[in-house]
């Protein structure tokens, strides 16, 4: 019984094989049909074109140059160079936005997204340009003025230069030694 199975599902399986094979024949006599049938209209194309060279005194054996091969300027075609005039387009038309949306947009772009850590990656390269970009220290990042620049360093190391007194003042911003009279 279980013999007489499998030479059923033999038989079967060489009748599809036959079956698949005849369709591979039609379909290659097809494409044979075709090939032959391009090549006979490639002949009156070029017939036809040799004829309107003639006709317009073109020469017929020297073909046309290839067109020049489209230049990339590699400042533009660069990861980060995409990153920076994306965030640049969309700081300028939306004012403040938060890294997390612009990471969203560059991916949805195509330009991000491969990265192992993404938004730490966009998180570098924002502060990496701070005197283009102004962080609010909560993620959202806008773009500076021109002109604009960051308050100069606290020289006091509490987050704003202390006011001078008049003897320095009068001593062009420099303290006087410690125990001095001024």
């Amino acid at each position: 019984m279980e013999m007489e199975a499998s030479i059923a599902k033999a038989n079967a399986m060489e009748a599809d094989v036959k079956f698949r094979q005849e369709r591979l024949r039609v379909a290659t006599e097809k494409v044979e049909r075709l090939k032959g049938a391009v090549a006979v209209l490639e002949a009156e194309a070029a017939a036809e074109q040799a004829e309107q060279d003639t006709a317009t005194g073109a020469d017929p054996i020297t073909p046309p140059p290839p067109p020049p091969p489209p230049t990339t300027d590699w400042r533009t075609s660069t990861k980060r160079a995409r990153i920076e005039t994306e965030v640049d387009g969309l700081l300028s038309l939306h004012g403040t936005m938060h890294r997390k949306v612009l990471l969203d947009h560059l991916i949805n772009k195509g330009i991000m997204g491969t990265e192992r850590n993404p938004l730490p990656y966009l998180a570098a390269f924002l502060s990496e340009k701070r005197e283009k970009y102004e962080p609010d220290g909560r993620g959202n990042f806008t773009l500076r003025r021109p002109g604009a620049s960051e308050s100069p360093p606290a020289p006091n190391g509490a987050g704003y230069a202390a006011p001078q007194s008049s003897a320095q003042a009068d001593a062009g911003g420099v303290a006087p030694p410690a125990g001095s009279v001024a």
